[in-house]
């Protein structure tokens, strides 16, 4: 059951980082739980999504956390710069050409995916508020988050398996493969990647983060490429041409420019 299947996920990568968070403070504590709501409704509705959509649709969808996080942001009263709403356009166009093609039509799965790009938009805002308040703080605070993620996961995985009675056969787990996978998923691309995302978040703007998140599929499609000898079509070479010139984008100051040029 995929509940089930992220709940070990994050068991995981919250007993990796729990020692982290040990004798660290209520603030980073609560700061964890709060922002770790808001991820778990990103993985969440991904991963009840990807029951019944496409991998490459749910990762357009997901995406949209370049557009999501300079809204909600103007929304708010932050001054947005044009190079940065250029620049979510841009992903957004890399994204799609790099995902989208061959994709079927709208299926359920597409209206829960939406929860990704507010899950994660979110997120990343809620992290960069505490990192500014939490400075050097990023491995305690990804621990908290974590714990979060879990805490919601076994309680989706219980309700779904009757209260694990219901979990299935799983000796699959014990195979090797498919243990190592679950290793990976819950160590490096869980516990890891969300220690540097909020090590970043101390350092770079949410919308800035939101459109390099962008680049997720980019680099998924240089490792099919590399590991199994996929091969991009010249769309695909094209949209990933876009993402990373969306990235450059957000890095141009516009007045620093204006000064320069003639």
């Amino acid at each position: 059951d995929v509940s089930l299947l992220t709940a070990m996920r994050f068991a995981l990568a919250s007993g990796a980082l729990l020692p982290f968070l040990w004798g660290k403070g209520m603030p980073v504590f609560k700061a964890g739980l709060e922002v770790g709501l808001w991820v778990t409704l990103g993985y969440i509705t991904q991963a009840i999504g990807l029951e019944t959509t496409e991998a490459s649709k749910s990762a357009f969808i997901c995406s949209l956390t370049v557009v999501v996080v300079p809204l909600i942001q103007g929304l708010l009263g932050k001054k947005i710069p044009p190079t940065t709403w250029a620049a979510c356009a841009l992903a957004v166009f890399g994204v799609g050409l790099l995902t989208l093609q061959g994709a079927t039509g709208p299926v359920i799965g597409d209206l829960w995916s939406l929860g990704q790009p507010l899950g994660f938009g979110i997120a990343f805002m809620r992290i960069e508020h505490y990192m500014k308040q939490l400075p050097g703080k990023a491995i305690p605070l990804a621990a908290a988050q974590m714990v979060s993620v879990f805490g919601i996961s076994a309680v989706w995985a219980a309700l779904t398996t009757q209260g694990f009675t219901n979990t299935g056969d799983l000796s699959i787990l014990f195979d090797t493969p498919h243990f190592l996978s679950l290793l990976y998923t819950g160590l490096i691309s869980s516990a890891l990647a969300v220690v540097i995302e909020s090590a970043a978040l101390e350092h770079v703007s949410s919308e800035e983060t939101s459109v390099i998140f962008s680049t997720e599929p980019l680099f998924a499609a240089a490792s099919s490429a590399i590991v199994l000898g996929e091969r991009l079509k010249p769309t695909g070479i094209l949209g990933g041409a876009a993402i990373l010139s969306a990235c450059l984008l957000t890095q141009v100051d516009v007045t620093a420019l204006a000064t320069v040029l003639p």
